[in-house]
Parts: structure tokens; sequence; C-alpha cells
């Protein structure tokens, strides 16, 4: 990584497009807009719930590997 870490930098990204491939194997079809605006929704409330558990897990693994 950069010795210099860009403190905006966003380090998760899920894209329509992947939306659109898990729905096409899960329901064999593309979703709806208003589909989409619901599992963004739903997408964003499941990683915000305990992000802080994910994050904090994601610490040690890492002070771990490099310690």
């Amino acid at each position: 990584m950069n010795a210099q870490l860009n403190r905006e930098y966003i380090s998760f990204n899920i894209s329509i497009n992947q939306v659109q491939e898990i729905a096409l194997k899960k329901i064999k079809r593309k979703l709806l807009d208003d589909e989409l605006d619901l599992i963004r929704k739903g997408i964003e409330c499941g990683l915000a719930f305990d992000i802080e558990t994910v994050i904090e897990t994601s610490i040690e693994d890492a002070v771990i590997d490099v310690g």
C-alpha cells in the first residue's frame, strides 16, 4: 500500500452489476429499480448493523499477521 494513506478511500463497494448477477442466479431475472432501492437499503443496514465487530476482527487479524 502507498506510504501515504488516502484517508478518504472507500474500502468497500458493491456494484449494481454484482447484485444483478446474483439476482439472475437466485431468481432467474434482473431486479427492477424499486427492488434495487430496497436491496440497497437492506445492504446498507446489514453492513452498518455490526460493522464495529467486523472492523475489530479485521484489526485483530491484521495485528496478528503483522506482529
